[in-house]
């Protein structure tokens, strides 16, 4: 042996060296190691530890299992920074001078199998022999002739099977035992009745070649489902062998629930052929791939979960089929068949049914679908087929590059990617008071506000008590903001209490001393922090009351779970009957998952009086006589129709606005309040009523400007091109129906509906929204994808209105009298006053390194500031940003100037610019990514005497 070390890991990352194994430490006989642990404090409620020992081999071997990857040890094996394609390609050798030394036209290769020079050329080994002589059988080929098979399998009829396509050299074995078909295993010699459930595997056999894969088909004649089939085969002793079987508990286990040790808690996998046929028999996706035993305790259930992989290995790196018909992207690499977890011989579909309640929020959760499953040919019950949360997961759901995702879980535990950036952000929170507003925006930068609201509010209202201290998951893209993923919600509802909608889960989430398991103080800290601050409570309360009003009435919910119940219901029976319990007895689990529904938002409201002491709600009642008009948007909800009335809170003002259809403008409210301003904050200390009322709109209604333009982005700061539109009105305007072109007709924006722009706001039209948002990720007036892009040598763009009206014209050139900095420099054209004819070229400027989309594009008079008498149009932007900052200004007159960007005590972090400057506007550069997410100031000063300091927010 040789010197190792053995090292100590806290959170998947090496801390410190903690024992040096010396060389020949282990000796003949019997070799006893011990390990101490100790807990990492005096006030921690749990410990656990994993050791590993690893001994490694010094010639190459097939046995024992790769180290896990927290121990990082180095592979004896040099590593290429290719693949070699199983399809074949050709490999070249070239010696250190750069002449070819060899080269190797690769045929068709497959998993587990070499190819080697013989010396009777290049042959086939079945055992490969890396680092030692090419010995052993060899063979001339590999079978590739696919089986037809008269009957694609699944359910069926009664049937007469026919296996064909095979040349007269080859011929077909098979086994009806699910075990892989060998040189030993049944000719193939004529059709085969097939009368019962049959599983049949079958490969192609040639003298002198390897045979072909195996072909796995799984026939269930007279059987009928109202569900998708699934049908799953392996060798049986991969699933029930008390050596290496998945399913079963093996020889070494704890005898208690969950059965620690058995072979179901082990992380291993195997192989598997995954079949899938729709209810109606209209299509299947067949493939080989692997499967895991999935889950926490509930693996233990005899139902187990599995989690099915779709990996090149196999044959399949992705399944490519529409597994989820309410899902817009139909690639997975990997799905999750789940016994409904804690629920399991219980409603059989309560996280299901939770989750699924959230469409439309915004919150990620996992698609589902009920599926009738066979292993082996024997009826197996029905799982619910769920999506495997992963960063392809992700990646599907946002179009984003899995490599650019980052997950962790539970108090910031690495799942994928990096979570330095999290880990960082609760150290800030626990230090800081986010009761200051500008503490708050640096959270608020770093994870999405709205979406960790929504989570909150849904676990709290589903009463999830295996939660906030477990089933935690959240995520970011590079650039973006933390999200929270919803999973595993079978605690909720009521599982084990029928009184539980009584709970108040809200003070539960908030719980500052709370058990190890299930709220611990981590796992509360982040709530209760943002909770200091008074605009995240309001928003908090707002978002809530607005759920319980719309998402979360009883009825709604009741009829959710009806249809959700509807789905499975006619497999109910055959299911119990399979694992034991009464049709009876799930029947009156869904009753009371309706129960809890009927009680459950009432008794909220109350939990939010008494833990911020509100002293009531009152009913908002909003009569709309013409829907068709218009409507109302309250907080987050769009009010349309007719008669509407919900509840919010005494002390946590609401906010309306009326929002007009296209072909309408606002007019004014009437009731409880009268007046012609669009938007209204209420705080309501008695019941209200309004009524709002508009008109037909005419063209002076709707002076929608074209005000910003970017038709050539810079290199380092590419948004993708844009347009800014602006609308001087004081009201909204409906923009749904109008286009927007450019010099040729053929290629037209059409805005989508309920494409609004607000009174005295701002409207912008990017091409892509990837690029633009991961500059611009607060700016929510955007709208896209443009379809078009824009020349950097001149074009032409045009509004027109939903009657085809020309409303607004601009055509631009790249270079004087247009600013031509806008083209590639950074700067975008900007309209210089929204009041000013923008088909004239002197009327726009280049006012900021990188334009302003959605704010005014110069100061007004009235912002300037009076004690900068030599400094005018003073903007530092983006902010916050993920790192390169732009500022710009104006002097009056040549002065010094010092740009200093410091930390928040003082400390200088970098300067980025000191000197002279003449008069007129100034576009200064930096590129701060290289700190740490955080605030930061910009102390900005003149020889004058005047000093400028300007928060500054680096985003991760």
């Amino acid at each position: 042996t040789q010197d190792h070390e053995a090292q100590l890991y806290q959170d998947g990352s090496a801390s410190r060296v903690v024992k040096r194994i010396p060389a020949n430490f282990l000796r003949a006989g019997t070799n006893v190691l011990c390990i101490q642990a100790h807990n990492r404090s005096s006030n921690s409620s749990d410990l656990s530890i994993i050791p590993y020992l690893s001994l490694v081999y010094e010639a190459a071997t097939t046995e024992g299992r790769p180290p896990p990857p927290e121990l990082k040890l180095h592979s004896r094996y040099m590593h290429t920074n290719f693949s070699i394609s199983a399809q074949g390609e050709r490999l070249y050798l070239y010696r250190a001078d750069g002449s070819l030394a060899d080269s190797l036209d690769l045929p068709p290769q497959q998993s587990g199998i070499s190819y080697g020079l013989t010396p009777d050329g290049w042959r086939y080994f079945a055992t490969p022999t890396p680092g030692q002589p090419n010995t052993g059988e060899t063979y001339a080929g590999i079978v590739s002739t696919p089986i037809q098979f008269s009957h694609p399998g699944g359910p069926a009829g009664p049937l007469s099977l026919e296996l064909s396509g095979i040349s007269p050299q080859e011929h077909i074995r098979y086994t009806l035992d699910a075990s892989l078909p060998g040189p030993h295993s049944a000719l193939y010699e004529g059709p085969l009745t097939i009368d019962q459930p049959t599983v049949l595997r079958a490969r192609v056999f040639r003298p002198g070649y390897l045979p072909s894969p195996v072909q796995t088909r799984t026939f269930l004649p007279g059987i009928s489902h109202s569900m998708p089939v699934i049908t799953l085969v392996s060798e049986p002793a991969n699933f029930f062998d008390p050596d290496s079987g998945i399913m079963v508990r093996g020889h070494e286990y704890q005898p208690d629930f969950p059965y620690f040790g058995a072979n179901f808690w082990q992380d291993w996998e195997r192989p598997i052929h995954f079949a899938f046929y729709e209810e109606d028999g209209s299509n299947y996706l067949a493939f080989d791939g692997g499967v895991k035993i999935f889950g926490g305790w509930s693996r233990a259930m005899d139902q187990r979960s599995l989690s099915i992989f779709a990996r090149r290995r196999y044959g399949t790196p992705d399944i490519d089929y529409p597994l989820f018909p309410d899902r817009p992207y139909t690639h997975f690499q990997a799905l999750v068949l789940r016994n409904s977890g804690n629920d399991w011989l219980n409603t059989m579909m309560r996280d299901a049914t939770l989750t699924s309640l959230m469409k439309g929020s915004g919150l990620d959760y996992q698609a589902y679908r009920p599926a009738v499953t066979y292993l082996n040919g024997q009826y197996w019950g029905f799982y619910n087929m769920r999506e495997k949360i992963n960063e392809h997961f992700l990646a599907a759901k946002h179009d984003l590059d899995p490599a650019s995702l980052h997950i962790a879980e539970q108090n910031g535990k690495r799942i994928y990617g990096d979570n330095q950036d999290y880990l960082d952000l609760i150290n800030f929170i626990s230090a800081t008071s986010l009761a200051q507003q500008h503490n708050y925006e640096q959270v608020a930068a770093q994870i999405d506000i709205d979406n960790y609201i929504m989570y909150q509010l849904a676990q709290v209202y589903f009463d999830n008590t295996d939660w906030p201290g477990n089933n935690i998951k959240f995520w970011k893209a590079d650039g973006g903001k933390w999200r929270w993923i919803l999973f595993d919600t079978d605690f909720g509802f009521g599982i084990w209490d029928n009184s539980k909608f009584l709970n108040n889960t809200l003070a539960f989430a908030l719980e500052a001393n709370g058990e190890g398991w299930p709220n611990p103080p981590w796992s509360t800290l982040l709530f209760r922090k943002l909770m200091e601050n008074e605009n995240f409570r309001h928003k908090f309360v707002n978002q809530f009351a607005d759920e319980l009003n719309t998402r979360f009435l009883p009825g709604r919910v009741g009829a959710h779970i009806d249809s959700m119940a509807a789905g499975i219901v006619a497999e109910i029976p055959a299911h119990y009957q399979r694992w034991g319990g009464s049709v009876e007895y799930w029947a009156s689990q869904v009753e009371n998952m309706k129960r809890f529904a009927n009680l459950r938002a009432q008794r909220v409201k109350y939990h939010i009086m008494g833990q911020f002491g509100l002293p009531a709600f009152h009913s908002l009642r909003i009569e709309n006589p013409h829907p068709e008009q218009g409507y109302v948007r309250l907080n987050s909800l769009n009010i349309r129709q007719e008669s509407w009335a919900g509840d919010y809170f005494q002390g946590v003002p609401v906010e309306l606005v009326a929002i007009p259809a296209p072909g309408y403008v606002f007019s004014h409210w009437l009731g409880d309040y009268s007046t012609t301003r669009p938007q209204l904050q209420i705080d309501l200390s008695a019941p209200v009523s309004l009524t709002p009322y508009f008109r037909p709109s005419q063209a002076e209604d709707e002076p929608i400007i074209i005000n910003e333009i970017n038709y050539h982005s810079s290199d380092d700061f590419d948004t993708g091109d844009w347009i800014e539109l602006y609308n001087p009105a004081p009201h909204f305007v409906n923009l749904s129906g109008w286009e927007l072109k450019d010099e040729r007709d053929d290629r037209s924006f059409v805005f989508p509906e309920g494409s609004l722009i607000g009174g005295e706001g701002f409207l912008v039209v990017v091409r892509s929204s990837r690029k633009f948002k991961q500059y611009y990720p607060e700016l929510k007036e955007v709208t896209g994808e443009l379809g078009f892009g824009l020349s950097s040598a001149g074009d032409v763009l045009r509004l027109y209105d939903r009657q085809g009206v020309l409303r607004d014209e601009v055509a631009y050139l790249p270079e004087a009298p247009w600013p031509p900095e806008a083209n590639g420099l950074g700067p975008t054209l900007e309209l210089k006053n929204p009041s000013l004819d923008n088909a004239l070229p002197q009327n726009w400027a280049s006012l900021h390194g990188f334009g302003s989309p959605g704010r005014p594009n110069a100061e007004s008079p009235t912002t300037i500031d009076p004690l900068a008498p030599n400094i005018s149009a003073l903007h530092l932007y983006p902010n916050p940003s993920g790192g390169k900052v732009n500022l710009t200004f104006e002097l009056k007159e040549p002065s010094r100037i010092s740009a200093t960007f410091m930390d928040l005590r003082g400390g200088q972090v970098m300067n980025i610019f000191e000197g002279e400057l003449q008069s007129g506007t100034h576009h200064l550069i930096a590129n701060l990514s290289h700190l740490s997410s955080g605030l930061y100031l910009l102390r900005f000063r003149d020889d004058k005497g005047y000093v400028k300091v300007i928060k500054w927010a680096r985003m991760p």
